[in-house]
């Protein structure tokens, strides 16, 4: 009887502890997603947990922690490139870049800054929002070659009011259904894998928290007809492979065809394309964190805990701005010796960029004195023009 009683007796108290015990976090809650939601107030109630984080994207990041990316305030200073790099205003003198070229905020901001910039930098049209709008996949396939050069703002009002200064939405890197990692840009980063024989429908899940970001972190060409509208919008990668897309094979593919200068150096007379931001191509070709079989997402969305579960960091930034906790992860030196490392090879590539960009400046203005001779009609060695012109279109992609 005793027995029964003391058994009794832990039945309560186990009740009782399990009864007013504290329900157990959720990192995901029932919420239905339609295929095409673009909203991500609507995602975060599913993910509430990782939309917390998305929503950090709107504040500043941390001053003071990066030396060449040093953000911006709570006055929303923007940092001008221009200022930074003087030569950069005479070697894009005819392209928007020499107009007005800020560092980038935070992708919340990515559509923001285009609006708040001078109107020149989107005169090429609708294709502008292809990296900027997470829309930009319904445009393309709704109005096909319209999309790329119906007039920006006109094609900016083809997005719901709501969201005309929405830069990213969860949309743009998971599927609705299950939130799996998708690549929602298929006519551009889709096509580019097809056209190295990817595999799109077999790619790891590792490759695919990199290629997420190369739906946007790469250079690509903007096609022109005649008139100069695009026609167009594609990743220079053909004849190169996964882990070896070169910048050599995309300055060839530059060269290959004249619809693909897009602007007009006003120092040279010279029509030139353009290598943008080759982020992902410099990162997969051959490099240590590469070979290493690391993502983007590891150093730029680590792994964290957060209301009581293991998810990816979603508010992106540079290991510099988070302390070094993402390259903790793998390293075992000090974040302190760690940072050091960083900030010596980027002193060494500015260092490099600076002296690089002045000759190239330098070059412009030779060149702009070799035409005036022209004009007068004084002559020059045409083999040796053509040789040097040549080097200074590798120099200048």
């Amino acid at each position: 009887m005793k027995r029964l009683s003391f058994i009794c007796i832990l039945c309560f108290m186990a009740f009782i502890l399990f009864a007013c015990a504290p329900e157990k976090p959720k990192e995901f809650r029932t919420v239905a997603i339609s295929e095409n939601e673009l909203d991500p107030d609507v995602w975060g109630k599913a993910y509430p947990v990782h939309y917390e984080m998305y929503k950090q994207s709107q504040e500043p990041t941390p001053a003071g922690k990066s030396k060449y990316k040093r953000g911006w305030d709570t006055d929303k200073i923007i940092w001008d490139k221009l200022s930074e790099f003087p030569f950069l205003g005479l070697i894009y003198k005819g392209f928007g870049f020499g107009i007005e070229y800020n560092e980038p905020r935070s992708h919340y901001y990515r559509l923001k800054d285009v609006l708040e910039i001078d109107a020149s930098r989107y005169k090429p049209g609708g294709v502008c929002l292809t990296c900027k709008s997470p829309y930009a996949p319904q445009l393309e396939a709704k109005y096909g070659l319209a999309y790329y050069n119906t007039p920006f703002r006109e094609a900016l009002n083809w997005i719901p009011e709501k969201h005309r200064e929405l830069g990213d939405s969860c949309a743009d890197c998971h599927n609705a259904k299950d939130a799996s990692l998708k690549i929602s840009r298929q006519f551009t980063l889709g096509k580019a894998l097809q056209s190295i024989g990817v595999d799109v429908n077999n790619i790891s899940h590792q490759h695919m928290r990199s290629l997420v970001c190369a739906q946007c972190h790469v250079t690509y060409i903007i096609p022109r007809d005649q008139e100069m509208k695009p026609t167009g919008i594609f990743f220079p990668w053909q004849n190169s492979k996964i882990g070896g897309i070169s910048i050599e094979n995309i300055i060839k593919i530059l060269k290959s065809d004249p619809s693909y200068a897009e602007w007009k150096q006003a120092v040279t007379g010279f029509k030139l394309a353009f290598i943008r931001h080759p982020e992902y191509e410099f990162f997969s070709n051959n490099s240590v964190h590469w070979n290493s079989g690391a993502s983007c997402s590891d150093c730029h969305m680590p792994f964290k805990k957060a209301g009581g579960f293991k998810v990816s960091e979603h508010r992106i930034m540079s290991p510099l701005k988070n302390d070094m906790k993402p390259c903790l992860q793998c390293h075992g030196q000090t974040a302190e010796w760690l940072k050091q490392q960083v900030l010596t090879i980027q002193d060494r590539t500015v260092s490099l960029i600076i002296r690089a960009g002045n000759q190239i400046a330098r070059t412009a203005k030779i060149f702009e004195f070799v035409h005036k001779s022209q004009q007068e009609g004084k002559q020059i060695d045409l083999k040796l023009y053509d040789k040097a012109k040549d080097m200074y279109l590798e120099a200048i992609y």
